[in-house]
């Protein structure tokens, strides 16, 4: 009898295996009719996104074509069921059963299969915390804002400084990947926003609707940092930017599908003319374990999202996501799409500059420096979807707003190529000579990136030399040109100037009046701007 129990057993579990719905990426070989859209690329990109294109010298490629319909109408024939679909990785997003998707194996334009389930030969995700621990706000942060408007996520980052040179993100077009948008469409944060026009698109990737204004509040939270203007109490750090709204994360569940929905909506905005896309989520782990990551799967090209973030960021395109908030977690490591080397990833810190200790740590696992930089994510503070001013936790603040300062110095400069203004984005941060994993180069100083920008000569950090560092009270400049006086601009880890002084090479600069700590310098030359750390004992 037990002999029979365990066959019966056995069967039963073979058979209930069978049925199980499994999910799967379909990659295809071409795409027959790629000329005809070639030769008319307003088929597939509006104006502005052809302009995005030609201003950084982008092609139109083979990978701007849709997915040949003829494909996916055979591959629909059958038992299995097409989710999602990406022009860029030329893949459908399937379900069905393990059979019932090899079986599409058989059809000779399908290049590879795989499975959500790595031991199927597929693929896995995880989901980012929304907030940690929501907090009332700081008690003095009222005082803060009667005195200035500008919130102290905003001067960490030396961004008011572009705000009053009138770059505030107008004309750049900023998409935001998240959960849910509620308040956006009825509280009085929001209006000025519908007000003048910049809401752009709104999508329910999760659903299939335009509608947005509903389901989790953690977009609305993320937006508000960016895109709020409250007179006499707060500005965003883009708020003339328009915003084009998409739910691609699907609150109640955590499923692979959730990273196609994100590529699928990296390809609508490229298509719209979006310059920077800002995704506050991340992925390791799903619903069902034997779809979840491991960090050896975080090297840049092996998930279906870190894949699509490279081929977003080739159109011109600009990636900012959070780091995730797993440092002092089990994971510890950052999540995907944070790992793929299309992606500028953020991790948050406190109001002393000082690492939040929530906040993921790199590298990505084939050693690529993550995060790359860091802004306020320990009491950023937000708008939620009750139109009520609070304080919140996490790297899902700090990515948005930095997310939009970048969008103010591409206003300033609108020709800069995405990697140009990467490179002078790390360059100003306050630790780019020596990264770390928590950190990567530091807190961005946007007037530091501002002013670099301006000038025609190569922005450099190694040329000029300090010394004694550590030093006590005074140091002296040298450096590598004919000239011998420049402009010294000493700020602290907040961003913010503490000293400014004309410097003669090789003659002491008195600085005791600064208190022992880490400071950033930016010497001006008439070729050159140069900076680097010092350190006060």
């Amino acid at each position: 009898m037990i002999k029979y129990f365990v066959f019966f057993c056995c069967i039963f579990t073979l058979l209930t295996r069978a049925q199980i719905q499994e999910d799967a990426w379909v990659y295809f070989r071409d795409k027959p009719h790629a000329t005809a859209f070639l030769e008319a690329p307003q088929r597939m990109l509006s104006p502005k996104a052809l302009d995005r294109r030609q201003r950084q010298n982008i092609l139109i490629t083979i990978d701007d074509v849709p997915v040949y319909p003829v494909y996916v109408t055979a591959v629909t024939n059958g038992d299995v069921q097409v989710l999602s679909r990406s022009k860029w990785l030329n893949a459908l997003h399937v379900q069905g059963t393990q059979q019932q998707i090899n079986a599409l194996a058989d059809l000779s334009f399908v290049r590879e299969i795989i499975f959500a389930n790595r031991s199927l030969t597929g693929t896995g995700r995880m989901q980012e915390p929304e907030v940690l621990n929501p907090v009332a706000a700081p008690k003095d942060f009222a005082a803060i804002q009667r005195n200035a408007v500008q919130p102290l996520q905003n001067q960490q980052l030396e961004l008011p400084f572009l705000h009053q040179l009138n770059y505030t993100g107008s004309g750049v077009d900023i998409a935001i990947m998240d959960a849910g948008f509620p308040g956006v469409d009825t509280q009085s944060p929001f209006a000025s926003l519908h007000q003048n026009n910049q809401i752009g698109s709104t999508y329910d990737f999760v659903s299939r609707s335009p509608f947005v204004y509903h389901k989790s509040n953690h977009g609305t939270m993320v937006l508000s940092t960016m895109g709020v203007t409250v007179p006499n109490q707060f500005v965003g750090s883009a708020p003339e930017a328009k915003y084009h709204l998409f739910i691609t994360e699907d609150y109640m569940r955590e499923t692979p599908l959730e990273e196609s929905l994100w590529v699928e909506a990296l390809e609508k905005a490229d298509s719209l003319g979006v310059s920077i896309v800002n995704t506050s989520l991340g992925y390791t782990t799903f619903d069902r374990s034997d779809y979840n990551y491991q960090y050896a799967d975080l090297n840049g090209s092996t998930t279906f999202s870190s894949k699509g973030a490279i081929h977003a960021k080739a159109t011109g395109m600009m990636l900012v996501n959070s780091a995730g908030n797993w440092g002092s977690a089990g994971w510890y490591y950052i999540g995907t799409p944070s790992d793929s080397p299309g992606v500028l990833t953020v991790a948050a810190v406190n109001s002393s500059g000082v690492r939040s200790n929530f906040s993921s740590y790199g590298p990505a696992a084939d050693g690529r420096l993550k995060p790359e930089v860091a802004a306020l994510g320990s009491q950023a503070q937000v708008y939620n979807e009750n139109g009520m001013f609070t304080a919140v936790n996490g790297t899902s603040f700090s990515a948005p707003i930095l997310a939009g300062a970048i969008g103010c110095l591409w206003q300033a400069f609108p020709n800069k190529t995405v990697d140009e203004l990467l490179d002078i984005v790390k360059r100003s941060s306050h630790q780019y000579q020596t990264p770390d994993v928590s950190l990567g180069y530091g807190i961005p100083n946007f007037r530091t990136a501002y002013n670099a920008s301006l000038n025609t000569a190569i922005y450099q950090v190694s040329k000029a030399t300090v010394f004694p560092n550590p030093f006590a009270d005074d140091v002296i400049f040298k450096w590598h040109n004919n000239e011998t006086e420049g402009i010294v601009k000493v700020f602290n880890n907040l961003g913010q100037i503490v000293q400014e002084s004309r410097v003669i090479e090789n003659q002491l600069l008195h600085l005791a009046a600064l208190k022992p700590g880490i400071y950033i310098y930016e010497l001006q030359l008439s070729d050159a701007v140069y900076t680097g750390k010092i350190i006060k004992k």
